[in-house]
Protein backbone atom coordinates (compact mmCIF):
# COMPACT_ATOMS: atom_id res chain seq x y z
CA UNK A 1 0.00 0.00 0.00
CA UNK A 2 1.22 3.12 -0.63
CA UNK A 3 1.14 6.62 1.60
CA UNK A 4 -2.38 7.61 0.86
CA UNK A 5 -3.69 4.31 1.34
CA UNK A 6 -1.77 3.77 4.44
CA UNK A 7 -3.00 7.08 6.14
CA UNK A 8 -6.96 6.46 5.07
CA UNK A 9 -6.41 2.94 6.43
CA UNK A 10 -5.19 4.47 9.88
CA UNK A 11 -7.88 6.58 9.80
CA UNK A 12 -10.70 4.23 9.33
CA UNK A 13 -9.26 2.29 12.04
CA UNK A 14 -10.02 4.55 14.59
CA UNK A 15 -13.37 4.31 13.78
CA UNK A 16 -13.87 0.82 13.26
CA UNK A 17 -11.40 -0.97 14.46
CA UNK A 18 -11.85 -4.70 13.80
CA UNK A 19 -11.02 -4.65 10.15
CA UNK A 20 -8.39 -6.30 7.22
CA UNK A 21 -7.56 -4.88 4.75
CA UNK A 22 -5.60 -5.60 1.71
CA UNK A 23 -4.35 -4.40 -1.89
CA UNK A 24 -5.93 -5.70 -5.04
CA UNK A 25 -4.58 -4.48 -8.42
CA UNK A 26 -4.11 -0.77 -6.86
CA UNK A 27 -7.60 -0.95 -4.88
CA UNK A 28 -8.20 -1.81 -1.55
CA UNK A 29 -10.64 -4.56 -0.29
CA UNK A 30 -12.04 -3.32 3.18
CA UNK A 31 -13.26 -6.82 4.91
CA UNK A 32 -16.12 -5.55 7.76
CA UNK A 33 -16.39 -6.98 11.25
CA UNK A 34 -20.20 -7.56 9.91
CA UNK A 35 -22.00 -10.81 8.47
CA UNK A 36 -24.08 -11.15 5.44
CA UNK A 37 -27.37 -13.25 5.41
CA UNK A 38 -25.15 -16.47 4.74
CA UNK A 39 -22.69 -15.54 7.39
CA UNK A 40 -20.20 -14.50 5.14
CA UNK A 41 -17.98 -11.04 6.02
CA UNK A 42 -19.21 -8.22 3.91
CA UNK A 43 -16.72 -6.43 1.70
CA UNK A 44 -16.24 -3.03 0.11
CA UNK A 45 -13.77 -2.04 -1.99
CA UNK A 46 -12.31 1.35 -2.15
CA UNK A 47 -9.49 3.59 -4.61
CA UNK A 48 -8.11 6.32 -2.78
CA UNK A 49 -6.75 9.49 -3.73
CA UNK A 50 -5.43 12.91 -2.35
CA UNK A 51 -8.94 14.16 -1.39
CA UNK A 52 -11.68 11.09 -1.90
CA UNK A 53 -12.17 8.33 -2.14
CA UNK A 54 -14.09 5.84 -4.56
CA UNK A 55 -16.04 3.00 -2.96
CA UNK A 56 -18.10 0.08 -4.11
CA UNK A 57 -19.68 -2.87 -2.94
CA UNK A 58 -17.42 -5.81 -5.70
CA UNK A 59 -21.18 -6.45 -7.09
CA UNK A 60 -22.22 -8.35 -4.24
CA UNK A 61 -26.04 -6.26 -4.11
CA UNK A 62 -26.16 -6.79 -7.70
CA UNK A 63 -25.89 -10.68 -7.83
CA UNK A 64 -27.99 -10.79 -4.99
CA UNK A 65 -30.64 -9.44 -6.38
CA UNK A 66 -30.31 -11.71 -9.80
CA UNK A 67 -30.05 -14.61 -7.52
CA UNK A 68 -33.85 -13.67 -6.25
CA UNK A 69 -34.72 -12.78 -9.41
CA UNK A 70 -35.80 -9.56 -8.05
CA UNK A 71 -33.51 -7.19 -10.83
CA UNK A 72 -36.58 -5.47 -12.10
CA UNK A 73 -37.17 -2.04 -11.32
CA UNK A 74 -40.94 -3.67 -10.57
CA UNK A 75 -39.71 -6.09 -7.76
CA UNK A 76 -39.76 -5.22 -3.55
CA UNK A 77 -35.83 -5.82 -3.16
CA UNK A 78 -34.59 -3.68 -6.07
CA UNK A 79 -37.06 -0.98 -4.44
CA UNK A 80 -35.52 -1.07 -1.80
CA UNK A 81 -32.17 -1.02 -2.79
CA UNK A 82 -32.94 2.04 -5.27
CA UNK A 83 -34.92 4.08 -1.80
CA UNK A 84 -31.79 3.06 0.45
CA UNK A 85 -29.28 4.28 -2.39
CA UNK A 86 -31.12 7.60 -3.56
CA UNK A 87 -31.65 8.35 0.14
CA UNK A 88 -27.93 8.45 0.60
CA UNK A 89 -26.88 9.64 -2.80
CA UNK A 90 -25.35 6.32 -3.51
CA UNK A 91 -24.99 5.56 -7.02
CA UNK A 92 -26.46 2.39 -9.10
CA UNK A 93 -24.79 1.48 -11.93
CA UNK A 94 -26.78 -0.56 -13.95
CA UNK A 95 -23.56 -1.35 -16.66
CA UNK A 96 -21.43 -2.90 -14.48
CA UNK A 97 -23.45 -3.94 -11.59
CA UNK A 98 -22.01 -1.69 -9.04
CA UNK A 99 -23.60 0.44 -5.44
CA UNK A 100 -20.83 2.81 -5.60
CA UNK A 101 -20.27 6.54 -4.30
CA UNK A 102 -16.96 9.20 -4.60
CA UNK A 103 -16.53 10.50 -0.81
CA UNK A 104 -14.76 13.16 -0.08
CA UNK A 105 -11.99 12.18 2.91
CA UNK A 106 -10.55 15.52 3.61
CA UNK A 107 -12.26 16.08 7.07
CA UNK A 108 -13.72 13.38 8.62
CA UNK A 109 -15.40 9.96 7.42
CA UNK A 110 -18.59 10.50 8.42
CA UNK A 111 -19.95 9.67 4.44
CA UNK A 112 -17.99 6.66 4.15
CA UNK A 113 -19.70 5.58 7.32
CA UNK A 114 -23.05 6.38 6.15
CA UNK A 115 -22.21 4.15 3.01
CA UNK A 116 -20.65 1.44 5.20
CA UNK A 117 -24.33 1.50 7.20
CA UNK A 118 -25.90 1.07 3.93
CA UNK A 119 -24.09 -1.49 2.44
CA UNK A 120 -24.51 -4.15 5.02
CA UNK A 121 -28.22 -3.11 5.65
CA UNK A 122 -29.02 -4.08 2.46
CA UNK A 123 -26.50 -7.24 2.60
CA UNK A 124 -28.39 -8.43 5.67
CA UNK A 125 -32.27 -7.03 4.92
CA UNK A 126 -32.08 -7.88 1.21
CA UNK A 127 -32.49 -11.48 1.24
CA UNK A 128 -35.61 -11.25 3.65
CA UNK A 129 -37.53 -10.14 0.56
CA UNK A 130 -37.09 -13.40 -0.82
CA UNK A 131 -40.48 -14.76 0.29
CA UNK A 132 -42.10 -11.99 -1.37
CA UNK A 133 -43.01 -13.23 -4.53
CA UNK A 134 -41.92 -10.76 -7.69
CA UNK A 135 -44.42 -9.28 -9.66
CA UNK A 136 -44.34 -7.49 -13.08
CA UNK A 137 -45.99 -4.35 -12.15
CA UNK A 138 -47.97 -2.62 -14.42
CA UNK A 139 -48.39 0.65 -15.50
CA UNK A 140 -48.30 3.17 -12.43
CA UNK A 141 -51.16 3.26 -10.27
CA UNK A 142 -51.91 6.66 -11.17
CA UNK A 143 -52.46 5.92 -14.55
CA UNK A 144 -53.99 2.81 -14.25
CA UNK A 145 -56.93 5.13 -12.31
CA UNK A 146 -56.95 7.78 -14.67
CA UNK A 147 -57.24 5.09 -17.75
CA UNK A 148 -60.00 3.45 -15.93
CA UNK A 149 -62.06 6.81 -15.27
CA UNK A 150 -61.29 7.77 -19.08
CA UNK A 151 -63.11 4.59 -20.13
CA UNK A 152 -65.92 5.43 -18.59
CA UNK A 153 -66.02 8.27 -21.01
CA UNK A 154 -67.03 11.40 -18.19
CA UNK A 155 -68.72 14.28 -18.97
CA UNK A 156 -66.70 16.11 -16.63
CA UNK A 157 -62.85 17.50 -17.00
CA UNK A 158 -60.38 15.13 -15.28
CA UNK A 159 -57.38 17.46 -13.75
CA UNK A 160 -54.30 15.57 -13.36
CA UNK A 161 -51.86 16.74 -10.55
CA UNK A 162 -54.17 19.69 -9.36
CA UNK A 163 -52.55 21.57 -6.13
CA UNK A 164 -55.55 22.03 -3.76
CA UNK A 165 -55.78 24.16 -0.85
CA UNK A 166 -56.62 22.64 3.01
CA UNK A 167 -57.60 24.65 5.80
CA UNK A 168 -53.59 24.74 6.65
CA UNK A 169 -52.06 23.53 3.62
CA UNK A 170 -51.81 23.17 -0.42
CA UNK A 171 -51.78 19.78 -1.60
CA UNK A 172 -50.70 17.91 -5.22
CA UNK A 173 -53.57 15.65 -6.02
CA UNK A 174 -53.23 13.32 -8.97
CA UNK A 175 -56.97 13.07 -10.15
CA UNK A 176 -59.78 15.87 -9.71
CA UNK A 177 -62.89 16.16 -11.23
CA UNK A 178 -66.07 18.43 -9.99
CA UNK A 179 -69.88 16.66 -9.62
CA UNK A 180 -71.53 19.38 -11.08
CA UNK A 181 -71.47 21.71 -13.95
CA UNK A 182 -71.47 24.56 -11.47
CA UNK A 183 -68.38 23.69 -9.64
CA UNK A 184 -69.08 23.23 -6.00
CA UNK A 185 -68.32 19.95 -4.51
CA UNK A 186 -65.05 18.01 -5.63
CA UNK A 187 -63.71 14.55 -5.82
CA UNK A 188 -60.04 14.32 -4.87
CA UNK A 189 -58.36 11.28 -5.33
CA UNK A 190 -54.98 10.54 -3.54
CA UNK A 191 -53.21 7.66 -4.59
CA UNK A 192 -50.51 5.47 -2.31
CA UNK A 193 -48.56 2.79 -3.37
CA UNK A 194 -48.07 0.62 -1.01
CA UNK A 195 -45.80 -1.63 -2.76
CA UNK A 196 -42.73 0.93 -2.44
CA UNK A 197 -40.20 1.85 0.29
CA UNK A 198 -41.71 3.12 3.27
CA UNK A 199 -45.83 2.95 2.89
CA UNK A 200 -46.28 4.04 6.67
CA UNK A 201 -45.45 7.55 5.22
CA UNK A 202 -47.64 7.46 2.41
CA UNK A 203 -50.29 6.47 4.88
CA UNK A 204 -49.63 9.80 7.20
CA UNK A 205 -49.94 12.05 3.86
CA UNK A 206 -53.37 10.09 3.05
CA UNK A 207 -54.20 11.14 6.71
CA UNK A 208 -52.77 14.41 6.86
CA UNK A 209 -54.62 15.39 3.69
CA UNK A 210 -57.69 13.98 5.12
CA UNK A 211 -57.72 16.07 7.94
CA UNK A 212 -57.03 19.68 6.36
CA UNK A 213 -59.67 19.12 3.84
CA UNK A 214 -61.65 18.01 6.62
CA UNK A 215 -61.18 20.94 8.83
CA UNK A 216 -61.42 23.43 5.42
CA UNK A 217 -65.11 22.91 5.63
CA UNK A 218 -65.07 23.13 1.75
CA UNK A 219 -67.55 20.35 0.02
CA UNK A 220 -64.67 17.90 -0.64
CA UNK A 221 -65.38 14.01 -1.40
CA UNK A 222 -61.76 12.67 -0.61
CA UNK A 223 -60.77 9.44 -1.74
CA UNK A 224 -57.39 7.22 -0.90
CA UNK A 225 -56.80 4.71 -3.45
CA UNK A 226 -53.97 2.79 -1.83
CA UNK A 227 -52.35 -1.16 -3.85
CA UNK A 228 -51.13 -4.14 -1.96
CA UNK A 229 -51.67 -8.09 -1.71
CA UNK A 230 -54.23 -8.56 0.63
CA UNK A 231 -51.81 -11.64 1.53
CA UNK A 232 -48.68 -9.51 1.82
CA UNK A 233 -46.76 -10.40 5.45
CA UNK A 234 -44.60 -7.05 5.46
CA UNK A 235 -45.43 -5.45 8.29
CA UNK A 236 -45.20 -1.96 7.56
CA UNK A 237 -47.31 -2.75 4.60
CA UNK A 238 -50.22 -4.05 6.98
CA UNK A 239 -49.43 -1.36 9.13
CA UNK A 240 -49.96 1.20 6.65
CA UNK A 241 -53.07 -0.23 5.21
CA UNK A 242 -54.10 -0.59 8.56
CA UNK A 243 -54.12 3.15 8.80
CA UNK A 244 -55.99 4.00 6.32
CA UNK A 245 -58.94 1.87 6.31
CA UNK A 246 -59.44 2.75 10.21
CA UNK A 247 -59.87 5.89 10.01
CA UNK A 248 -62.26 6.23 7.19
CA UNK A 249 -64.79 7.30 9.36
CA UNK A 250 -63.51 9.68 11.61
CA UNK A 251 -61.52 11.85 9.06
CA UNK A 252 -64.83 11.28 6.27
CA UNK A 253 -62.61 9.50 3.42
CA UNK A 254 -63.55 6.64 1.65
CA UNK A 255 -59.95 3.93 0.76
CA UNK A 256 -59.81 1.92 -2.07
CA UNK A 257 -57.49 -0.92 -2.35
CA UNK A 258 -56.63 -1.15 -6.16
CA UNK A 259 -55.28 -4.89 -5.61
CA UNK A 260 -58.84 -6.11 -4.76
CA UNK A 261 -61.45 -6.62 -7.35
CA UNK A 262 -64.70 -5.81 -4.96
CA UNK A 263 -62.60 -2.09 -3.88
CA UNK A 264 -61.68 -1.75 -7.39
CA UNK A 265 -65.50 -2.40 -8.87
CA UNK A 266 -66.65 0.10 -6.17
CA UNK A 267 -64.09 2.65 -6.46
CA UNK A 268 -65.54 2.80 -10.30
CA UNK A 269 -69.04 2.30 -9.20
CA UNK A 270 -68.91 5.48 -7.00
CA UNK A 271 -67.05 7.41 -10.52
CA UNK A 272 -69.97 6.46 -12.33
CA UNK A 273 -72.34 7.29 -9.83
CA UNK A 274 -70.62 10.94 -10.37
CA UNK A 275 -71.34 10.99 -13.63
CA UNK A 276 -74.88 10.21 -13.19
CA UNK A 277 -75.17 13.49 -10.65
CA UNK A 278 -73.29 15.19 -13.19
CA UNK A 279 -75.28 14.85 -15.90
CA UNK A 280 -78.69 15.01 -14.30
Amino acid sequence: MDKLDLEFVSRLRTELSNIAVEENDGRLIITLPFADYQGDPVEISAFVTQDHAEVDDLGRIAGLLFSMDQHHEDTPAFGLVKNLTDAYGITMDFDNGLIKQTISTGTDLRDFLDYIKSIIALQVATPELKRVKPKRRRSGLISRIGDDIRKLRPPFELDYQTAVWGKNECWTIPWRYYKSKAGGSEVLIYTADLFTLEPRDKASTALAMALDFMESKRPVDFRVVYEIDEDTKIAEMQRARNLIDEHQDKLKYAAFNYANLSHRDRFINAAEADMVAYTG
